[in-house]
């Protein structure tokens, strides 16, 4: 959905680098908060999550998002998965999106992942970004140490392949990374 105009979006997590987003966020920025990062921008422009608990947790903050008439994006694969008992009046008023059953990057399409970032990550692609801001996501590297070690190593594939295959927009990542990425569309604020 491009609209034929440079959009700014900023991605925000809720990892410890999200102290940095008054830092970081601008005016011209469209905001998606993903997941628990709700609670600190409940002005966001999008909300993404994959997760059971949001529905439960933030429920009040997804009504008013919705009443604004901002979109609330998870996936048809949680809807079918996962329905709130009881069941909120907004449920169907959310944005349900389809997922490719890859995990292979292709614009346009969102792939399979278990994470809510890049979801969030696809969704400012699709929508026409040509610059992309990622704050509160270093958490990831924690991750990597205990036992959800896979959802580290995916947030790293998922972007390195979207700066691969999106020469066009870049992308700033605030926080300490780990893993390698380069391109000349890749920017890491530490």
């Amino acid at each position: 959905m491009d609209n034929g105009h440079a959009e700014h979006w900023l991605i925000v997590g809720s990892s410890p680098s999200v102290a940095r987003l008054t830092d970081v966020r601008t005016p011209a920025h469209r905001v998606i908060a993903v997941s628990h990062a709700i609670r600190q921008v409940p002005d966001c422009d999008v909300f993404v999550f994959k997760d059971k608990t949001s529905p439960c947790d933030h429920g009040d903050l997804i009504a008013a998002m919705l009443f604004k008439g901002c979109p609330v994006v998870t996936t048809t694969e949680l809807r079918t998965r996962y329905t709130p008992k009881p069941l909120p009046p907004w449920w169907d008023a959310m944005t349900f999106i389809d997922v490719n059953p890859t995990t292979t990057f292709v614009r346009g399409e969102y792939a399979a992942s278990k994470l809510s970032g890049p979801l969030a990550l696809y969704w400012a692609i699709n929508h026409g970004a040509t610059e992309i801001d990622i704050v509160g996501f270093e958490g990831l590297v924690e991750l990597q140490r205990g036992s959800r070690g896979g959802a580290y190593v995916e947030q790293a594939r998922v972007l390195c392949a979207a700066a691969a295959g999106c020469a066009d927009v870049s992308f700033r990542y605030y926080g300490e990374l780990t893993w390698d990425i380069d391109g000349e569309n890749v920017e890491v604020v530490t």
